[in-house]
């Protein structure tokens, strides 16, 4: 799942256009509830909002199904240690480059281009 706002983020990038079907493909596209989000940014101030989507999505999605195995993928170094913080599974975007080329799901040309356009 891709918070609405990263998508939104990376939209605004040249190289959208180029990893546009990789994100459709891979990716639902959610809106964190405004709620979570707001919680987030007041416990952690400082977030861009890009990582406190992510986080607030992550919560969200355990909230309503504690059962869920769910990961933040955040390349931000404050926000990766926030997420930690509260406990929460995080892993950079490299990460899930390589699971989706370990899974066949991404040929590894592909995982290069897009990890380069990632960053």
């Amino acid at each position: 799942m891709l918070p609405s706002v990263v998508h939104d983020e990376l939209r605004r990038y040249k190289s959208f256009p180029r990893i546009k079907e990789f994100l459709e493909q891979n990716f639902k596209v959610i809106i964190p509830p405004n709620e979570v989000m707001e919680e987030i940014e007041r416990k952690k101030s400082g977030l861009g909002p890009g990582e406190i989507s992510v986080i607030a999505s992550v919560i969200s999605i355990t909230r309503e199904d504690n059962e869920a195995i769910v990961m933040a993928i955040i390349d931000d170094k404050r926000g990766r240690k926030s997420a930690k913080a509260l406990n929460l599974e995080v892993h950079g975007s490299l990460w899930i480059i390589t699971q989706l080329k370990k899974h066949n799901r991404l040929l590894t040309a592909k995982a290069t281009t897009h990890f380069i356009l990632l960053h």
